[in-house]
């Protein structure tokens, strides 16, 4: 059973690569450079997790003496034990929702919806016409454990994923998606508004949710401006890990800074005092980053990172936060969080080369 997982994970990887393969041609035209810089990040960590599981699948069939099944039964069977790997995670959203709610009435108000659905032939031949339709068939359980909170939304999101191969990037990461539905509708409209721009970085952004859905309560239109930095900031998420959250108080101030700040945030990250108090270093040295000669040598230096967080430790903050510069969040926990995932992060990599 652990083989045929990690078979379904190459598998999403497999089609999730696919779709960003596809993307790109269909452009017919030369992408931004943040773009191409996030698309090939990904390309990279979706090809290191494909290698990691299939390892993994080489381990496990070494430790339990499995040997090949040829012929065209034995890929039959593994197909079929991949799809069960598939569905199984389909099912645990079923499950899961089966569990919060009482279950007759979760399912007579889900079978309700469907047949309303069903009965909607305009709507019915959109879905059935979509390109990768099939596709969804895995996700069925899934599907049907939200359908009362997808019917209203179904027009809209056929809308957006009929073009530009939108349902191949976002379908190996459905069940995620349906799973975390209750915090995502609230905002849906905003989501498939632009879907164009989240789409190609649905796994990550998913990876990072809890810390991404505290800029969610922004104004519509400064969220909408923020958004259009995810392709400059995607590639970073996995390296800033909770700097994420911690610089969300202070995105007003940052968000003019963003473009430069981007090249350099990586050498930062480790350093979380830095994010939690960024407002009272731009207050202080914000003047800093409108001069662009200064900027650029003063953000090389080596030693930067080091002395931002040194400032950003001893600076008075009385001016900038008044009555609440006594408050602050445990950033320093959050700097040892970090090193111990970087040191764990080496260590698979050394375990895994």
């Amino acid at each position: 059973w652990r083989i045929a997982e990690r078979r379904a994970e190459v598998e999403r990887c497999s089609r999730e690569l696919e779709a960003l393969a596809a993307r790109e041609y269909r452009a017919g035209r030369p992408e931004a450079p943040a773009v191409r810089v996030a698309r090939q990040e990904r390309v990279a960590q979706l090809r290191r997790a494909a290698g990691q599981a299939e390892a993994s699948i080489l381990r496990y069939k070494a430790r339990l003496g499995a040997e090949e099944r040829p012929g065209w039964l034995g890929v039959a069977a593994r197909a079929a034990e991949t799809f069960t790997a598939s569905e199984e995670r389909s099912a645990r959203v079923l499950w899961t929702r089966l569990r919060q709610a009482d279950p007759w009435d979760a399912l007579r108000q889900d079978a309700a919806s469907l047949l309303r659905l069903g009965s909607n032939v305009t709507l019915a031949r959109g879905y059935l016409q979509l390109s990768s339709s099939s596709r969804l068939v895995p996700h069925a359980a899934a599907i049907v454990a939200r359908a009362a909170k997808l019917e209203r939304h179904a027009p809209g999101i056929l809308l957006a994923v009929d073009r530009d191969g939108i349902l191949e990037l976002v379908e190996p990461h459905l069940d995620e998606v349906l799973q975390r539905f209750d915090q995502i509708e609230p905002h849906l409209p905003f989501v498939l508004d632009h879907v164009d721009v989240l789409a190609p970085h649905v796994g990550v952004i998913l990876k990072h949710f809890d810390a991404l859905l505290l800029y969610v309560d922004q104004p519509k239109d400064d969220l909408a401006s923020l958004v259009q930095y995810l392709p400059i900031f995607a590639p970073l998420f996995d390296t800033l890990g909770p700097n994420i959250a911690l610089a969300q108080p202070h995105i007003k101030a940052l968000a003019p800074h963003l473009s430069t700040i981007a090249p350099h945030a990586a050498r930062f990250a480790p350093y979380c005092a830095v994010s939690a108090n960024a407002d009272v270093l731009l207050w202080y040295f914000g003047w800093v980053l409108r001069m662009p000669l200064l900027r650029h040598l003063l953000l090389s230096l080596p030693a930067m990172p080091r002395i931002a967080a040194f400032l950003a430790r001893r600076l008075p903050r009385r001016p900038v936060r008044g009555r609440t510069a006594d408050y602050e969040c445990d950033w320093e926990a959050c700097e040892d969080f970090f090193r111990e995932t970087q040191r764990g992060r080496r260590g698979r990599g050394l375990a895994f080369a």
